[in-house]
């Protein structure tokens, strides 16, 4: 094994795959460019390592040896759907590591799309340990509450580092997830490990709800994966776009779960 900046090979994915089991949040393109340059300094800062700018074996050995985050969900699975909620680890330093409101009927936002209005009965055993004493106090009062833009404005300096956001992704959400998912869409056991991935991630994002006009592709899905009929799937995420005509960001989410249903099958 082998890999320097500026390669583009099958070996590369493997790296990326690998940094991304510590949540480095790469894209599994198969090109080593600074990004993946950077995820691998932070690898050799937590193997205790001087920095390199290249995969060697030794290096890859002690990379293979990292444990897949999730025994519920594959690397790629867990990293897909980070990438949807922040887009990046870069993103997450710059616009996610303090508190966000996402919109009028969410509360104060934490971590990897850790909502506390949802989050009452668990946000101490998920939290306390994880952050200093004093941002946990402040977001304690938003507990159970819909949030608002005075309430981020109150808390902006306070910070989630992200090693404790994605411990708690991995610890609460995407078990949490994954069981919601589980209940709601029988046949889910059966499906391939990135078609879960995929389901969670719609799931993730829109909740189990298969009732009324803006559910009727959640319905469909529903009973193609009931019936069998997996390959319809990726027709309906497309065909859910229509109720997002001025939402590029939702409209590209349901294009890539798509894609990586389809890639599953």
């Amino acid at each position: 094994m082998s890999a320097h900046r500026g390669d583009k090979s099958s070996d590369v994915v493997l790296v990326q795959n690998r940094l991304n089991r510590r949540g480095a949040l790469l894209k599994e393109d198969g090109r080593f460019g600074g990004v993946t340059e950077e995820a691998l300094a932070q690898a050799c800062s937590f193997f205790n390592m001087p920095p390199v700018h290249f995969v060697d074996q030794e290096m890859w050995n002690r990379l293979d040896a990292l444990p897949e985050p999730t025994p519920l969900l594959p690397t790629w699975g867990v990293t897909f759907i980070a990438l949807e909620e922040i887009s990046s680890r870069q993103a997450y330093d710059a616009l996610y590591s303090r508190p966000t409101w996402p919109s009028a009927d969410s509360g104060i936002t934490i971590g990897i799309g850790y909502d506390l209005k949802f989050a009452k009965d668990t946000f101490r055993d998920d939290w306390q340990a994880l952050l200093d004493p004093d941002t946990y106090s402040a977001l304690v009062p938003w507990l159970g509450r819909t949030g608002s833009q005075e309430g981020k404005e109150s808390l902006k300096h306070t910070r989630q580092p992200f090693e404790a956001a994605w411990n708690v992704y991995l610890k609460r959400t995407i078990p949490n997830e994954v069981h919601t998912t589980q209940k709601a869409f029988p046949g889910y056991d059966a499906l391939s490990p990135l078609c879960k991935s995929a389901l969670v991630s719609l799931v993730y994002n829109r909740g189990t709800s298969l009732v009324g006009p803006r559910r009727v592709e959640m319905r469909a899905i529903h009973d193609l994966i009931q019936e069998g009929h997996l390959d319809g799937v990726p027709d309906q995420l497309i065909a859910m776009k229509r109720l997002w005509p001025d939402l590029p960001g939702l409209r590209s989410r349901r294009e890539h779960e798509a894609e990586l249903w389809k890639s599953g099958l």
